[in-house]
């Protein structure tokens, strides 16, 4: 959605995304992403997303990464820290891009 929607999102967190794509980072380099993978992950290998991350820095973006080392796939209790939630609660939108958002 944030790739497709970029202008909708003040900020997104993704979880051990299945098979990012590098050029998906034009889109998302306004966009803040905080972007989590566990390292032993067989179902979404977490190169992948180290490669996006590096698009995006590449093209201007400053996205936030947290590598897992000792975790697989499944992170979703990641959710339950306050840090995720303090984080997407501090992102603001530009207001350019509050105001040209599509309400549907």
């Amino acid at each position: 959605m944030a790739y497709k929607y970029p202008q909708r999102f003040a900020g997104v967190v993704a979880m051990s995304p299945v098979s990012p794509i590098t050029a998906w980072a034009k889109r998302l380099h306004n966009v803040p992403l905080w972007l989590m993978h566990g390292a032993k992950d067989e179902q979404a290998p977490v190169k992948e997303s180290e490669e996006l991350i590096s698009a995006i820095e590449k093209g201007g973006g400053k996205p936030r990464f947290t590598r897992l080392d000792e975790r697989d796939h499944f992170i979703l209790d990641q959710y339950e820290g306050a840090a995720i939630v303090d984080w997407l609660m501090a992102q603001r939108k530009p207001a350019s891009a509050a105001s040209s958002s599509p309400t549907q």
